[in-house]
């Protein structure tokens, strides 16, 4: 049921009577498809002089409440209240899906202010060449392309030759060794580290019995060649006596 807005009578009816004063002098009646042809030329007049404007958003229940009562055409009020109640009850329902709506907008344009918020922090600091990067929204021609690598290519060669002798300095400073420091008393001779002794020499067993000649050392009569038994406590003589 839409809203009649009866403001449009007025001029559409003087319309209408301006256009049968100007056709009474040579028309005597007007028939069903004159009044037809007519009506349709003042409305077409009004609608182009008086656009349609639109209807004012209802915010609350009792604005509502007033237009249903106003512009209500039934005839029995109990079918008009039944209706009037199913209108209500879809505006509560439109009414809350918009408050829904508008706080997930709401939301999103935090979102969206937040995330601008952050890009213009940590902004990518532009360099040479960023912009020649390939995508699908920009492609440059293989011209261009060999175009600035020439010009950019004694730059480049620059760069790579800094970077390298850069990287040689910093080789030979882990291998140059630091510099000795010097003594507290002001003694500007350099500190040498003690010289380690050499371990003694160590006598070998098979150096003992080697001078040269085959088994010389080892005879059948000695019992005890390398003087073992010597070094073992004697028994006494009340140890020996049976």
């Amino acid at each position: 049921m839409q809203p009649l807005d009866v403001s449009i009578f007025g001029p559409l009816t003087a319309t209408y009577r301006r256009i049968i004063n100007d056709v009474s002098e040579h028309v005597g009646t007007i028939n069903k498809a004159q009044f037809t042809t007519f009506y349709a030329q003042a409305r077409e007049k009004i609608f182009e002089r008086l656009p349609v404007q639109d209807l004012a958003i209802l915010q609350t229940n009792a604005t509502l409440n007033v237009m249903l009562n106003a512009f209500c055409q039934e005839p029995n009020r109990r079918d008009a209240d039944r209706l009037k109640h199913m209108v209500m009850k879809a505006h509560k329902e439109v009414h809350a899906r918009n408050l829904v709506l508008e706080f997930e907008n709401m939301l999103l344009w935090q979102q969206e202010d937040q995330s601008k918020r952050i890009v213009t922090k940590v902004k990518w600091k532009e360099r040479t060449g960023d912009w020649m990067v390939l995508s699908k929204d920009k492609m440059i021609t293989h011209k261009y392309a060999e175009r600035e690598l020439v010009t950019k290519k004694p730059a480049i060669a620059a760069n790579r030759r800094k970077h390298r002798q850069k990287k040689c300095w910093q080789e030979e400073e882990e291998v140059v060794a630091p510099p000795p420091a010097t003594a507290d008393d002001g003694d500007e001779a350099l500190l040498t580290s003690p010289p380690t002794p050499s371990p003694p020499p160590m006598q070998k067993f098979l150096d003992e019995l080697n001078d040269g000649k085959p088994l010389s050392a080892i005879t059948d009569g000695d019992d005890d060649p390398f003087g073992f038994f010597d070094t073992l406590p004697q028994p006494s003589p009340s140890c020996t006596q049976r």
